[in-house]
């Protein structure tokens, strides 16, 4: 579905959640595609952050890694905009994404990456122990620097 002339999911923080169709994907022209989903859980979403499935009946995520609802380390797509926990928000889930959180700068130019397995919302190079047990949700572009990296996005 097209994106309504002059929307910017990067601003989009919504506590009704009644501006789209929960789980419906969204393009806004750019080439970039988004899909909508409700924030749950304690912690707070930020632009970069990775967000996990947090339901498998509803159209619910989380970036809370300790406590959180996550069901199984599953990328549900990459904020773009600063998000309320209990809130509503367009996710990336296909597209480029400048500065997907990393504070381990442990991604490199072309390896897949995965959400992170403790750090709330960072991500993860498909290695060792997470090669056979997470889906990646995209390719890393440049090495991580400065805690982030940009991101081919493909969920």
């Amino acid at each position: 579905m097209p994106i309504p002339a002059g929307f910017n999911p990067a601003s989009y923080n919504s506590t009704t959640g009644t501006d789209f169709t929960l789980g419906a994907y969204y393009e806004p022209g750019d080439g970039n595609v988004y899909r909508y989903f409700k924030l749950v859980d304690a912690v707070n979403g930020t632009i970069g952050m990775v967000a996990e499935w947090a339901s498998a009946t509803a159209y619910n995520v989380t970036v809370d890694r300790a406590g959180g609802a996550s069901i199984g380390r599953i990328p549900a797509g990459v904020f773009v905009a600063a998000v309320t926990a209990g809130n509503y928000c367009l996710l990336l889930v296909r597209g480029r994404h400048a500065a997907v959180k990393d504070a381990a700068n442990a991604l490199t130019v072309g390896v897949k990456c995965v959400p992170h397995a403790t750090t709330d919302g960072d991500a993860a190079p498909i290695a060792g122990a997470y090669a056979t047990t997470l889906n990646p949700f995209g390719v890393c572009l440049a090495n991580a620097s400065g805690g982030t990296f940009p991101c081919e996005v493909r969920i």
